[in-house]
């Protein structure tokens, strides 16, 4: 699951904004449908909060995001003596998916 922090002066009054525009920022996300997704998203939550996207110059409101990846599986380590329960042979099996799948020991 996505892990979003956010970053935003908590004194500040927000109901007196009306508008938003995004600032380029750097770091975004490397795949473009990702990026595009991530845009999309904001965006609708802003509008849910009653703010308008600006069509001609900036908003009342500086918009950016930035984006880490993080390369890695999540799981449960396979055991080495993990037998799959159709094998009554000696040769080695393990689960993948949903099914057993010859193993290289």
């Amino acid at each position: 699951m996505p892990r979003v922090d956010l970053d935003y002066d908590k004194d500040e009054n927000f109901a007196l904004f009306k508008t938003y525009s995004w600032k380029d920022t750097e770091v975004v996300a490397t795949d473009p449908g990702m990026h595009a997704r991530i845009v999309w998203y904001i965006d609708r939550e802003l509008e849910k909060k009653g703010l308008k996207k600006s069509k001609d110059g900036p908003g009342d409101l500086l918009v950016r995001y930035y984006a880490k990846k993080q390369e890695g599986l999540k799981g449960t380590r396979l055991r080495a003596d993990t037998r799959c329960p159709a094998a009554r042979d000696s040769s080695r099996r393990a689960w993948t998916s949903r099914r057993c799948s010859r193993v290289p020991c």
